[in-house]
């Protein structure tokens, strides 16, 4: 017992879980190995695309981002980070996140493992793709 008293029992964090979580067999699971990466690619035909994703790991922390693949005009690519891959605390809580895709082409979600020597990381995660809202759009005097 500490100087502020015993805690009760049903403050203890047991399970990574909410009201409103989905429930695991809902969620894509796989095992990112030691040292190793996983890339989600997703082609976005339409901009104004929104990209949603919720995701947790099992007892370790995993790196994460979005990244824009920018097609050169001589042929090659170049990798934009639109939201920086660094480390997020998924064993902790949930991390759920979105981006806006103003332009259409190919977005890659990137789960990295690589500054992990040791440790493979169990992922669980849901991604979607949410073509534009054509009401939001009509709102702004666009279309």
């Amino acid at each position: 017992t500490g100087h502020g008293g015993e805690i009760p029992k049903s403050y203890y964090l047991t399970e990574l879980t909410k009201e409103n979580e989905r429930p695991l067999e809902d969620y894509c699971s796989i095992v990112v190995g030691r040292g190793d990466t996983l890339k989600l690619d997703y082609d976005i035909n339409t901009s104004g695309t929104l990209l949603k994703w919720e995701f947790k790991t099992d007892y370790h922390n995993i790196a994460f981002g979005v990244i824009k693949v920018i097609e050169n005009g001589d042929g090659t690519t170049d990798n934009y980070e639109v939201i920086p891959v660094m480390r997020r605390n998924s064993q902790l809580m949930l991390e759920e996140g979105s981006y806006f895709c103003e332009d259409a082409g190919k977005y890659i979600l990137h789960f990295d493992n690589s500054f992990s020597w040791v440790t493979s990381k169990s992922l669980h995660y849901i991604v979607e793709v949410l073509p534009p809202d054509e009401t939001v759009t009509n709102d702004l005097g666009t279309k």
